[in-house]
């Protein structure tokens, strides 16, 4: 992985991230398609309708997403089915292969696995592979888990521990860094930064500064509002960017942030 270019171009197979405003995002998305796919709906089916799982749906239903929830309780489906009205929820068992095959789990794009239960997540994931989702996710408390289930099939497992170690880590900073981590496969950096007053990275423009391949700055926040910046702007005393960071240059790319 590494920070793209203008001069960069796209092959068939590669993953791209992209980060902007949600309206500019998914119009984008279309671009990355055949044309006769792109009106189609992402599905996803989430196991488990706990905090964790109705979060997530939340946040998905928001976009274009098609969402299946499988939920045990049959109280809890009755208050997600009020709370989630763009999403299918349905009062089933997601550990019973039966139920994942009749319910369509092979033919997702994403299956998650989050019910609350390391065993019940790891074991769920593992049958909707078998089945034929295309991605498969899982929710994994216990860290020394989340480094064997790749072995499994699983194609991501994240560890709330982990996770929230590696948050707190991130607010351990000085000068211009506010917060830092890294992007799931660990080759790029996500910063926060306040541009401090006479720092390096305010006597020029973006396209003038040296940053081309090694830091790109994603947005910046700015009396209250964030925007994606474009070449020709300039960082001011107190904005607050986000930017990623090529780890080879971040010594020479964080400097332009302070004094």
């Amino acid at each position: 992985m590494w920070i793209a270019s203008g001069e960069d171009e796209l092959h068939g197979k590669d993953r791209v991230s992209l980060i902007g405003n949600p309206e500019s995002v998914a119009k984008s998305r279309e671009f990355f398609t055949l044309s006769k796919d792109r009106s189609a709906q992402q599905r996803v089916m989430i196991a488990g309708g706990g905090e964790t799982g109705y979060h997530l749906a939340e946040s998905l239903a928001r976009r274009d997403y098609r969402i299946v929830m499988l939920e045990a309780d049959p109280d809890r489906c009755d208050r997600l089915s009020r709370l989630l009205p763009k999403a299918t929820v349905i009062h089933a068992d997601a550990n019973r292969r039966t139920i994942l095959e009749d319910e369509g789990a092979g033919t997702v794009d994403y299956f998650v696995a989050c019910t609350g239960n390391d065993e019940s997540n790891i074991m769920a994931g593992v049958e909707a592979r078998e089945l034929g989702a295309a991605r498969v996710m899982c929710v994994v408390g216990r860290p020394d888990y989340a480094n064997v289930v790749g072995k499994l099939g699983i194609d991501h497992a994240v560890s709330e521990r982990d996770v929230t170690a590696r948050q707190i880590l991130g607010y351990l900073n000085e000068g211009a860094v506010i917060s830092q981590r890294r992007l799931p496969n660990g080759a790029i950096g996500v910063f926060e930064l306040e541009v401090l007053p006479d720092a390096a990275i305010t006597k020029a423009t973006l396209a003038e500064l040296p940053l081309a391949g090694r830091c790109l700055i994603a947005a910046v926040e700015r009396d209250g509002f964030v925007r994606v910046p474009q070449a020709d702007d300039r960082l001011e005393p107190g904005d607050i960017v986000v930017a990623l960071i090529d780890p080879t240059a971040a010594e020479e790319s964080l400097a332009l942030f302070n004094h």
